[in-house]
């Protein structure tokens, strides 16, 4: 029975802000952290009001009950009464509370874990580089490979005075353009036995009918048409062997993303922004066979009843799952258990830092504990 519970807010590794909530019951108590997207003082002010006028409700509830609990988390969603964030810290408390803190067997006992997908570089026009390192055969093993090949990469980058940084989830900043970067990663890929990935979020460059490019030294026309874009797309696809490709068009384009899945037989064409976590959504894109996977950001959920459902839609239609991180991340490690517990194909992750590195540690736990852990098969060749 849930005593109690209460709503924090604090800090996460970027300076911005999070919502904590702990969970009390007669086994101990239980907590997740979820960043906000949004922190400004008003923002602040309600979410505390809105949770003193929902906070008696909880009280008494079943903890073990998570399916129910979630169910009356998703009643005052749909009122516009809770904030997803704050809906989606108190699924995750209660959840770890259901399950002795052992989040990764809310689904049964597991044994196949997600392939890690490595944010490597950042984008000018498109988001990010990513690396797989798809022949490992343990999560230790994998995560050693993204790391040394992340350590390469900034070093060779420095040495050529292309290196600017790095992002707030960790990936190398460069002046590089993005068909440069994507020529410096390959290599890289090449040189440790990865497959490259590309996550592109097409919809930030859709504006007046035209996808619009902005870096002026990529060596293709500033503004394009949806079939000049296709045709540059599929060209680069075909050229550089990519593996993964997400969100290559503009989230409304269903067609597009059917034509490039339909031409590229041995690539994932994924969708995130595509999807946007909505069921019905998913199941339009399984009708017109958009997409061989779909991608979900934790920032698009609100409950992990949610990610239940979309786990088995995908499974159902043959889709592959890839679950990813924040945009802004908290050191919070349920990702790693989710991924395991819903049996992601793929978990996206960057490489170093707290934030990162507390998942990668989290999954290791679970490979230990887990019966005959076995990586997941992806599925096409290569």
């Amino acid at each position: 029975m849930i005593q109690n519970v209460k709503l924090y807010v604090i800090l996460n590794g970027s300076g911005t802000y999070a919502l904590l909530v702990k969970l009390w019951t007669r086994s101990g108590v239980y907590q997740a952290e979820v960043p906000l997207a949004e922190g400004t003082p008003e923002k602040l002010k309600r979410l505390r009001s809105l949770f003193s006028s929902i906070r008696p409700n909880f009280i008494g509830l079943n903890e073990e009950d998570w399916v129910s609990f979630d169910s009356f988390l998703s009643q005052l969603n749909s009122n516009k009464e809770i904030d997803p964030s704050m809906s989606m810290a108190l699924s995750l408390a209660c959840a770890r509370a259901a399950t002795q803190n052992e989040l990764w067997k809310i689904n049964g006992t597991k044994k196949w874990f997600p392939h890690i997908v490595g944010s490597v570089a950042q984008g000018t026009d498109w988001k990010e580089f990513l690396l797989i390192p798809h022949r490992e055969t343990s999560v230790m093993d994998a995560f050693v490979s993204l790391r040394e090949a992340f350590k390469v990469t900034g070093e060779e980058l420095g040495k050529k005075g292309f290196l600017r940084g790095r992002t707030a989830s960790g990936a190398w900043l460069t002046d590089l353009d993005d068909i440069e970067t994507l020529y410096f990663i390959d290599q890289i890929a090449r040189d440790w036995k990865m497959r490259l990935g590309i996550n592109m979020r097409a919809t930030s460059l859709w504006k007046n009918r035209t996808y619009n490019y902005n870096f002026e030294r990529m060596a293709i026309r500033s503004s394009l048409s949806a079939h000049e874009h296709a045709s540059l797309i599929s060209a680069i696809m075909e050229q550089y062997k990519i593996w993964y490709m997400e969100d290559p068009f503009r989230s409304s384009d269903f067609l597009s993303h059917a034509y490039l899945s339909h031409k590229l037989e041995d690539t994932i064409i994924s969708g995130c922004e595509l999807y946007g976590a909505q069921i019905s959504r998913i199941k339009r894109g399984a009708k017109s066979m958009s997409t061989k996977a779909v991608s979900v950001k934790p920032d698009d959920l609100s409950t992990i009843s949610q990610l239940a459902e979309i786990s088995e839609l995908t499974k159902g239609k043959g889709l592959k799952l890839m679950l990813s991180r924040f945009d802004r991340e908290t050191s919070d490690n349920w990702v790693a258990d989710l991924s395991v517990a819903f049996g992601a194909d793929m978990l996206k992750l960057g490489i170093l830092g707290v934030g990162n590195v507390s998942k990668f540690n989290r999954l290791l736990e679970i490979w230990e504990d887990s019966p005959a852990p076995r990586m997941s098969l992806t599925g096409l060749k290569g």
